[in-house]
């Protein structure tokens, strides 16, 4: 019986390549869940595991690493999210009710992204015996996993270097004061501060980010783990709080040894379940979907927010600042969602959204700056109304910052069809109408204008450490820095890798030359005597990157997040995409107001753009480290967007009754996948991203390959 209270109720996707559903589970949690675990969920017994994973060509014995408990649970929930029950994920990733829970609801919208409802699912067992024709399917499954070869697993091989004590020697440290904030490339989301922040924010992840010019780094921090809460100060809560204060003190410490401040992401307050409010009635505000408010138009409920950021500054006196939302993204007012759920407060109902989101911004900014003046409050102007934002400035009255998003609402036409940025988008460059209108409202009320970009990836191309597009990025910061804007956001979760990006970006950022001269002037100094052939690639791979059919739509639910790993379904599946989780075949859930034939044209256009600059790149013999891991980039890169292209040609082709056309993009993909593997043995970052973990292991690319071959055997 599932104890965890978030709903069920859709379909899950099927996955006919395997022979039942049980199979599927052993072979995907093969190598990142032990197998006693994998027997507990499948009701069967250890041997039978073993067994059954040898029958499909897998090494019964497979290497465990800690890591995927520690660092991959996300991977796991989703890879088994249309497999198993909550009851059976709980065992997979060792996690109690409250956990599993806090997971889905905390660690980034995790929930949004599994779709906001549980597939129902016919619970998976091992049966004792198979069926003839399961032995057969089995057999076929082994001889292709042989034939295949897969290298081994390496997934997080690439924090070696980082859990190694940083070099020693002179430290050196960007000087400046204008703000280079960016997110590590790998924190744990959730709760950054459980156990040591040194997991998240190493000593040589730190002297690398201030090498590269980083000055501040940022993660998501909840007020009840910090600061004691007057009304339901959870026993958990309570006793693990001097803990985690201490651990983001020590992390305070270390990073001012190399010049960066630590600031803090506050979404605050957040909402509570019914059983806090029918302790406390008289506090609940709007309602929306599953989730009640706390009115922040209360006095108590201000001066908690007041007194908690207080809290939080006095007991960590070092800490640099914070930056807030306060309009979308959790429900923690009753305007954060849009005037229909404010319209269920009779205090709030009528209160202008302006009044509501200033008056949360200011009450945290009074509580910090009363424990040190010197607190950078900055208010992210994130999804404001442009009918109030300048309003909702002007009332900003405890000497804020203003964040805003550079390349919001930048309007572009892409195959003809016209639209605009939302956000995360590095193909059409910033700054927009829009942050440059707030960004000077800002200066007309004293507050400091900070731009929000994205560099190294976005959630156009999220599977990257970097994407080689310098000349784009490039782009977007002369824009800024042409605004008279001196502070910068560097990145979201996504794009926090040191890279030659990010140098570049910093050291543009700090000088006083244009994008005309600096960019070739770095390209020279990082990569010598290819710098011209990096040049003449990057322009090929910017243009090909200014054809991405962009819509938030298309960048949160199309299949280029996972790329190779995305399967291919035979017939329809009947399940929607979701926000950087699933792409299923939804194309029409996923294209937006593109056209299904201009999408499909618009990722062939990218692809075919993106192949002539790796030839240009193959065309020069360079065994430099910074040249090779250039070309990889690009070539992993490559392997995303021709793997879209197949994915959106697979789905309209078979919608049209194309057999060809179908016939034509799983064998374009085979070779897509082909050419992904030993790039991804080569580089582990490959396939990560801090707040997703793992979109794929190597176990899933095989997977792939199953599938391909199933569907490529029933076309004949």
């Amino acid at each position: 019986m599932d104890a965890c209270f978030l709903p069920k109720g859709k379909p899950s996707a099927k996955y006919p390549y395997f022979p039942a559903p049980a199979f599927a589970v052993i072979f995907r949690n093969w190598g990142l869940v032990a197998p006693s675990r994998i027997a507990k969920v499948l009701d069967t017994d250890e041997p039978s595991v073993r067994k059954a994973a040898e029958k499909m060509g897998l090494d019964p014995n497979p290497t465990i690493s800690p890591l995927w408990k520690k660092r991959g649970f996300l991977t796991v929930i989703r890879n088994n999210w249309n497999l198993c029950d909550y009851d059976q994920i709980k065992i997979l990733v060792d996690m109690t009710d409250e956990q599993l829970e806090f997971t889905l609801r905390e660690d980034d919208f995790m929930w949004d992204k599994m779709g906001s409802l549980k597939p129902v699912v016919e619970r998976p067992f091992l049966a004792a015996s198979y069926p003839a024709e399961v032995e057969t399917r089995l057999d076929e499954i082994a001889a292709l996993v042989r034939k295949i070869g897969a290298p081994a697993d390496n997934s997080f091989d690439f924090l070696a270097p980082y859990t190694a004590e940083p070099q020693s020697g002179e430290v050196h440290f960007p000087q400046q004061d204008d703000l280079r904030l960016i997110y590590s490339y790998f924190a744990l989301y959730g709760d950054t501060l459980a156990g040591d922040a040194q997991d998240s924010y190493p000593e040589t992840l730190l002297a690398q980010y201030a090498e590269n010019g980083v000055n501040a780094i940022w993660f998501q921090a909840l007020l009840r783990q910090l600061a004691p809460n007057p009304w339901d100060d959870h026993p958990e809560d309570a006793a693990a709080r001097p803990g985690r204060l201490e651990s983001l003190r020590r992390l305070v410490e270390r990073a001012a040894k190399y010049g960066i401040g630590v600031y803090l992401y506050i979404n605050e307050p957040r909402p509570e379940p019914d059983s806090f409010f029918e302790k406390f009635p008289h506090l609940k505000g709007a309602e929306y979907q599953v989730f009640r408010c706390l009115c922040t138009s209360l006095p108590e409920v201000q001066q908690y927010l007041e007194n908690s950021m207080e809290y939080i500054f006095r007991e960590v006196p070092g800490l640099a600042g914070y930056f807030d939302i306060s309009y979308s993204e959790n429900f923690t007012n009753c305007c954060a969602r849009g005037p229909v759920p404010q319209s269920t407060c009779p205090r709030c109902k009528d209160v202008p959204p302006q009044d509501l989101v200033s008056t949360v911004n200011n009450c945290m900014a009074r509580g910090a700056k009363r424990a040190n003046p010197n607190v950078r409050a900055i208010a992210h102007s994130w999804a404001w109304d442009p009918a109030w934002d300048k309003e909702a400035i002007a009332k900003h009255t405890e000497g804020q910052y203003l964040l805003s998003v550079s390349e919001e609402h930048v309007p572009f036409n892409r195959g003809g069809v016209d639209g605009y940025v939302r956000d995360y988008s590095m193909s059409v460059p910033g700054p927009g109408e829009k942050a440059t209108r707030r960004w000077n409202a800002a200066l007309e009320n004293n507050m400091r204008p900070v731009a929000k970009i994205q560099i190294n990836g976005s959630w156009e191309m999220s599977a990257m450490p970097f994407v080689p597009i310098f000349g784009l990025i490039g782009e977007h910061l002369q824009g800024v820095k042409d605004a008279g804007v001196r502070d910068v956001m560097l990145t979201w979760t996504v794009g926090g890798s040191p890279s030659p990006i990010t140098k570049f970006t910093c050291d543009f950022l700090n000088s006083k030359e244009t994008l005309e001269t600096a960019l070739p002037a770095f390209l020279k100094a990082e990569y010598g005597a290819a710098a011209d052939v990096v040049a003449r690639a990057d322009a090929q791979f910017c243009k090909a990157f200014r054809e991405y059919p962009f819509d938030i739509t298309v960048i949160y639910n199309g299949p280029h997040t996972f790329g190779p790993m995305a399967p291919f379904f035979e017939e329809p599946s009947g399940c929607a995409s979701t926000m950087v989780g699933f792409p299923y075949d939804d194309l029409d859930g996923y294209r937006s107001q593109f056209p299904r034939e201009v999408f499909e044209s618009q990722f062939g256009k990218m692809t075919e753009g993106w192949k002539k600059g790796l030839d240009i790149l193959d065309s020069y013999t360079d065994t430099s480290p910074a040249y090779v891991e250039l070309c990889r980039m690009a070539k992993a890169t490559y392997c995303h967007i021709a793997s879209t292209y197949n994915h959106i040609r697979h789905v309209r082709h078979r919608d049209l009754g194309d057999t060809a056309g179908v016939k034509a993009a799983i064998l374009d993909e085979q070779k897509v996948v082909e050419m992904l593997m030993p790039l991804r043995a080569e580089d582990s970052r490959i396939g990560f991203e801090a707040s997703n973990q793992y979109y794929f292991s190597m176990q899933d690319l095989v997977e792939k390959q199953i599938n391909l071959a199933y569907l490529a055997d029933r076309i004949g």
